[in-house]
């Protein structure tokens, strides 16, 4: 869809950037992402590669009219897709292309109605759609997602997701001059020990993990389930529990990924001999949640995985795990 030396702004795309710095696409490549450690670990492959990607944040600022074709996988929310196709379409040149991913029929109700929202927001941005490919897209299932599915009883495999590509032209200028607002987000901070990268977020309070839902798996990847909102800590493995001292879960998370570098435990930072036995405990369970998600992730039997950690604090808020909303 573009000519050979043409540019091409892969946004948001990290699985595209790692596939491009190995195939010889004859095009130049830009990468426009978030801060955090998928971007990183892009940021090593393409070095090694010999830097084949030109890699930039996006709170560096947004390109205008710098690409020829825009690749977006924004996540599958109107508030999400609509301020990423509005930076796509300022980014694209005229002629050029923007190639969108949206959810198929039957993802969640409203999937339909919210397809045709984007292609007539996309008009509105002077995107024309030229093509429609219904579940052209596959995607591998990411190990969260694994773990959410099992906790529902669900084992599909492993590129059992589909998604819908959409085509567009730029055939005009953007009625709208400015960008949509972005989603709002709860302000989290990612800490990775070993493979399992647990977030807290930053909220006050008393310490110690409690249990939000029964196995402590939250059952779905949809951003409806109402247990959500209660979850102040959360594991790459879609585990979520509450604390009442997200700051001390913090502390024990950061001495937990020190311990590689020869660090751990700063007790210098908690004054009392109880403050010391409290982060000790809980840096102790986050080692033991990091062990049992990366048995996980190497798809270690659940008979085995049952045997590996026994879990300590309940709360009252539980959620049947009957209700929950699988997908979307």
């Amino acid at each position: 869809m573009t000519p050979a030396g043409s540019d091409i702004l892969l946004f948001g795309t990290p699985g595209l950037a790692v596939e491009a710095l190995t195939l010889p696409i004859g095009r130049r490549l830009a990468f426009l992402a978030e801060n955090n450690s998928v971007t990183d670990r892009v940021f090593e492959l393409n070095r090694a590669t010999g830097s084949p990607l030109s890699i930039a944040f996006c709170s560096g600022g947004l390109p205008r009219e710098s690409a020829d074709a825009v690749l977006l996988d924004p996540p599958w929310y109107l508030d999400f897709v609509r301020p990423m196709l509005t930076a796509a379409a300022h980014a694209c040149r005229p002629g050029g292309v923007v190639l969108i991913s949206l959810p198929p029929d039957g993802t969640r109700p409203s999937a339909e109605a919210d397809r045709q929202a984007a292609v007539a927001f996309g008009r509105r941005l002077g995107l024309d759609p030229i093509e429609h490919c219904a579940l052209a897209i596959g995607y591998e299932t990411p190990f969260f997602e694994r773990n959410a599915l099992a906790a529902a009883g669900i084992y599909p495999p492993p590129h059992w997701r589909r998604g819908d590509l959409l085509a567009f032209r730029k055939t005009r200028a953007p009625t709208r001059h400015h960008l949509a607002a972005s989603a709002q987000r709860r302000d989290w901070i990612e800490v990775g020990i070993g493979r399992m990268r647990p977030s807290s977020e930053t909220r006050p309070g008393e310490a110690g993990l409690m249990s939000l839902i029964d196995g402590d798996v939250l059952p779905t990847v949809s951003r409806r389930d109402p247990s959500r909102r209660l979850a102040q800590v959360w594991t790459s493995g879609n585990r979520i529990f509450r604390t009442n001292n997200p700051q001390v879960v913090l502390e024990a998370a950061i001495s937990c990924a020190g311990e590689t570098m020869g660090s751990g435990v700063q007790p210098h930072l908690w004054g009392t001999m109880q403050e010391r036995e409290q982060l000790e405990r809980i840096a102790d369970e986050l080692r033991a949640l990091a062990a049992l998600e990366a048995q996980e992730e190497r798809g270690a039997p659940k008979a085995a995985l049952e045997r590996s950690v026994t879990w300590r604090s309940s709360s009252t808020h539980c959620w049947n795990r009957s209700t929950a909303t699988i997908s979307g």
